[in-house]
C-alpha cells in the first residue's frame, strides 16, 4: 500500500490501570503502521485522564470501566461530562461488566469491546468507526439545533397572533371560534415545549449547556417547585405531599437545571397518578436523594431500563390528564442533567403499584 493510501493518524487516550493489558492493546494498535496509524497516550487513573484531556486534544477514548478512582458506569458518565464531544469506546474484562457497557451505549457510548474476544483488526475497526459515527452525530446535532432555532421565531409570531385573536384584538369572536383559538393555542404550546426539549437535550449532549454549580439547599428548592404544581394538582383532585429533610446541608448544583429535573418528574407524576404524589428528600450513604412517587399503574419491568433513552415512550395510561403530550425527551434530559452533576437517576416500579423516580446528588458535589 502506498503512503498516500494511509488512513489519517488518530490520537487515542487509553484509560487502563493494568500495565499488561495496556501493553497488549498498544501492540495490537501499532501492529501494522502501514495500514493504520495511531498516536497513543496511556493513563492509569481517572484523575490522570482528566488532566490530559484538559491539556491535549484527542480523537477517541478507549476506557476500562473499573479504575482505582472510578468504578463502573460512573466512569463513563464522568468522562462524558468532561468531554461530551469525544467518542468513547469501553473495554470490559468480565462478563458481568457487559451489562454496564450496554447501558453506557444506551446513554451515548459508541461501542464496547470484551478483552477476552479482542483482536487487532476488531480493535482498529471499532476505534475508526467510533470516530466516524461521532462525527455524524455532531452533524445531526448541529442540524437539530439549527432547525429548532429556525422554528422558534415563526412559532413565537404565530403564538402572539393566536393570543391576540383570543383577546378580541382583531374583533369579537363567536364561542365556536374561541374554542378553535384555544385548540390552536394549546397545540402551539405543545410544539414549543417539544422544540425547547430538543434544544436542551442537544445542548446537554454536546456540552454547549454547562452545569454551573453553586451551594444549593434542596429543601427550599423542592418546596418552591412543588408549590408551582399545587394549583394544577388541586384542579385534578390530586394530593401533593412533601417529606423533606430540611436539615440536609447544601449540595453543589445548578439550581435552574435541578428545577428543570423536578419539573419534568412532577409533570410525569401528575399525568399518570390516580390521587396522590409524594416528593421526598432524604440523606443516604451516596448523598442527597430526591424521590417523586405517583400512585398510577406503574411501568412494566421489561421497559424500565430504557425509559431514560431518547424518544422512548412507555404506553402507561394517563390516570388524571389528557394523555401523553411529548416525544420522549423529558426523562433523557433529566438523566443528562443528573449525570452532569456526578449523580445518578433511576426508576422503581411495580405494575399496579405506581412508579417512583429517584435521583441522588453527591453531598460534596461533582465539582468539590
Amino acid at each position: 500500500m502506498q503512503s498516500g493510501d494511509k488512513k489519517p493518524e488518530l490520537k487515542v487516550l487509553i484509560l487502563e490501570d493494568d500495565p499488561s493489558d495496556s501493553r497488549w492493546i498498544k501492540e495490537m494498535l501499532l501492529k501494522d503502521r502501514e495500514v493504520s496509524r495511531f498516536h497513543l497516550v496511556w493513563c492509569e487513573s481517572f484523575r490522570e485522564a482528566v488532566g490530559r484531556l484538559n491539556q491535549e486534544k484527542f480523537d477517541v477514548l478507549l476506557v476500562d470501566l473499573n479504575l482505582p478512582d472510578s468504578q463502573g458506569l460512573e466512569t463513563f458518565f464522568q468522562l462524558k461530562t468532561e468531554c461530551p464531544q469525544l467518542p468513547i469506546v469501553l473495554l470490559t474484562g468480565m462478563p458481568m461488566e457487559e451489562e454496564a457497557a450496554l447501558e453506557a451505549i444506551r446513554r451515548g457510548a459508541q461501542d464496547y469491546l470484551a478483552k477476552s474476544r479482542l483482536d487487532s483488526a476488531t480493535l482498529i475497526r471499532t476505534l475508526r468507526y467510533a470516530v466516524e459515527r461521532k462525527s455524524f452525530d455532531r452533524l445531526k446535532d448541529e442540524f437539530i439545533t439549527l432547525v429548532s432555532h429556525e422554528l422558534r421565531t415563526p412559532l413565537t409570531t404565530v403564538k402572539s397572533a393566536v393570543e391576540n385573536l383570543g383577546m378580541g384584538l382583531a374583533g369579537p369572536l363567536s364561542g365556536k371560534q374561541l374554542k378553535l383559538v384555544a385548540i390552536a393555542h394549546n397545540n402551539i404550546n405543545r410544539l414549543a415545549h417539544i422544540i425547547n426539549n430538543m434544544l436542551d437535550l442537544t445542548c446537554l449532549e454536546t456540552g454547549l449547556l454547562k452545569v454551573r454549580p453553586e451551594p444549593v439547599a434542596l429543601a427550599p428548592l423542592i418546596q418552591a417547585v412543588t408549590e408551582d404544581f399545587s394549583a394544577l394538582a388541586a384542579q385534578k383532585d390530586v394530593l401533593l405531599e412533601r417529606e423533606l429533610d430540611k436539615k440536609l446541608p447544601p449540595v453543589l448544583a445548578d439550581s435552574d437545571l435541578m428545577a428543570q429535573v423536578l419539573n419534568n418528574l412532577l409533570s410525569n407524576a401528575l399525568r399518570f397518578c390516580r390521587k396522590k404524589i409524594t416528593v421526598r428528600l432524604q440523606k443516604t450513604d451516596e448523598g442527597a436523594q430526591v424521590s417523586v412517587h405517583d400512585d398510577g399503574r406503574g411501568i412494566p419491568s421489561g421497559r424500565q431500563k430504557e425509559i431514560f433513552n431518547k424518544f422512548v415512550q412507555i404506553n402507561r395510561t394517563a390516570e388524571s390528564g389528557g394523555g401523553y403530550q411529548g416525544v420522549g425527551l423529558g426523562l433523557a434530559i433529566c438523566q443528562q442533567i443528573v449525570a452532569g452533576h456526578g449523580g445518578r437517576i433511576w426508576v422503581e416500579s411495580r405494575e399496579g403499584r405506581g412508579a417512583q423516580f429517584n435521583f441522588i446528588l453527591p453531598m460534596r458535589g461533582a465539582y468539590g
